[in-house]
């Protein structure tokens, strides 16, 4: 087991520096980021994972799972946390958050109590507080150091001992094969598409590490954003095909239901006309 509260100093310099407005050595530290993930993820998708898909499909403005007991308890945490997805927008009201947590939660749901869960790509969301407060064993793994920080500030103020910011990365999971019980990865994947020409290396690599560290029956929970309008950083048609054929599902036409950025101001301030699609996996 390795568990990792920050980054080592010469990667917070590093990180540090190019927050710094300094052009030479942001583009210098980027490049070769880039090149680092490719190359993590290339190894990655060519390690198979046997896995089995126990639902998948958009999100929908009926849905057959209650929604207002995880949202009224995740309202609480951001009232405590002051947490926001944007500036203004709070987490548990967002379009899409008043579905992915709920899905979440009820795809995990047969996790046992004291089990070890991971929220890959935490970001400063309260769902990892939530799961915490469930009485999970929660590694919040993130590769954004302040958002790190940010995490470990709350967690001294909510007293959650069970919850541990971890640095590291979708490609990158700093634990063993086979350690974890649960995990959830809340629109995450569809922003770890760098460079966009390696999509399918990238979306492969990102869900088979993963399922790496999951035991056998585990779920994974995944959600993510398509984008059917403006142009922003979200999975577009083709890509959300290719996420399909990696996870041997069929693409399907969105319902009349369907959840859209564009029924909410809200939504709206995260591009217009983005779809949110689920998929829940167990590793074989």
């Amino acid at each position: 087991m390795l568990k990792v509260a920050c980054a080592p100093s010469k990667v917070r310099w590093l990180a540090s520096r190019a927050m710094h407005n300094l052009p030479l050595i942001k583009s210098f530290v980027e490049k070769r980021e880039t090149t680092q993930l490719v190359e993590l993820a290339r190894r990655s998708a060519e390690q198979e994972q046997d896995f089995r898909v126990l639902h998948s499909g958009w999100a929908r403005k009926t849905v057959p799972f209650d929604t207002e007991k995880v949202l009224s308890q995740l309202a609480r945490i951001d009232a405590a946390n002051g947490n926001y997805v944007l500036s203004g927008v709070i987490q548990s009201k967002h379009f899409s958050r008043i579905y992915e947590y709920p899905y979440a939660a009820y795809h995990l749901r047969d996790v046992r109590k004291d089990g070890r869960v991971l929220d890959c790509g935490c970001g400063t969301t309260s769902f990892q507080f939530y799961l915490a407060e469930q009485g999970f064993e929660v590694h919040a793994v993130d590769d954004w150091l302040p958002c790190l920080e940010r995490v470990a500030d709350l967690k001294k103020q909510s007293g959650l001992t069970n919850l541990n910011p971890t640095f590291g990365s979708v490609f990158k999971i700093p634990f063993e094969d086979s350690y974890f019980d649960g995990a959830s990865c809340i629109s995450v994947i569809e922003h770890a598409l760098t460079p966009y020409e390696n999509s399918k290396v990238m979306l492969k690599g990102a869900i088979n590490e993963m399922l790496r560290v999951l035991r056998k029956g585990a779920p994974l929970v995944l959600t993510f954003d398509v984008n059917f309008g403006t142009e922003q950083r979200h999975l577009v048609p083709n890509e959300y095909a290719e996420l399909c054929d990696i996870l041997r599902i069929k693409t399907t036409p969105l319902p009349e239901d369907r959840l859209y950025s564009s029924d909410t101001k809200e939504g709206l301030l995260m591009g217009k006309d983005l779809a949110v699609y689920s998929v829940t996996l167990a590793k074989n």
